[in-house]
């Protein structure tokens, strides 16, 4: 449909509406896929010390109690986002 007239417009527009719906279910479809978790975001310790609003020397000491993990990956100290968010939740 390159030009419309004025009697075409309803039915364009029906199925415009039509695409548009099926774009989304498609999107939501998509955006499912993604949310799973597949792999761990990563953080530095710094990023866990803002997020646990703590200094480095805590955040040690946690490591050592257990209340967080952290992971030795190629040279460097880092932790998984989800478990500094869970260990929010533990009681200390």
């Amino acid at each position: 449909m390159d030009k419309l007239t004025f009697d075409q417009l309803p039915e364009a527009v029906s199925l415009l509406l039509n695409e548009v719906s099926e774009l989304k279910t498609l999107l939501a479809t998509i955006s499912d896929q993604q949310t799973t978790p597949n792999d761990p975001e990563f953080i530095t310790i710094k990023e866990a010390c803002e997020i646990l609003n703590v200094s480095t020397v805590t955040l040690w000491r946690y490591e050592k109690q257990g209340k967080v993990n952290v992971y030795g990956i190629g040279g460097r100290r880092l932790l998984k986002r989800d478990e500094v968010l869970d260990s929010l939740t533990l009681k200390k």
